[in-house]
């Protein structure tokens, strides 16, 4: 197993105990998708369940894609260091160790994401 896989499957294990409180899509080798199942609508856009988050392997990286830290940017200003360099973009960190201390932040993040959904009344 290469290293992308083997984060791949890391991130796919923690992000798939989200799935209940949302669901699941594009569940395959290579990318996992998690999504609200309540129709929203955020500034002018009209989802049918909102996009939460996904992992999905790319060609030096694996990608963590999280839309609450779009929706909701001001409440992620003090993410982990170790997490913010993983950060590129809005709302994508690319992933490129197996390390448990960032997995850790990660399941931080996405408890805080719920959450913010949760409030909302997103999911």
């Amino acid at each position: 197993m290469d290293k992308r896989s083997k984060i791949f499957l890391d991130l796919k294990n923690i992000l798939s105990n989200y799935a209940g409180t949302l669901v699941e899509s594009g569940n395959n080798e290579s990318s996992y998708h998690l999504h609200g199942s309540i129709p929203v609508k955020v500034g002018k856009a009209d989802y049918e369940g909102i996009y939460f988050a996904s992992a999905v392997i790319r060609s030096k990286y694996v990608a963590l894609h999280f839309f609450p830290i779009y929706t909701h940017t001001a409440a992620f200003d003090n993410i982990d260091e170790l997490l913010r360099k993983c950060l590129k973009g809005k709302s994508c960190f690319h992933i490129k160790k197996d390390n448990e201390a960032l997995y850790t932040h990660i399941i931080d993040l996405l408890n805080s994401g719920i959450n913010i959904y949760k409030k909302e009344g997103w999911i």
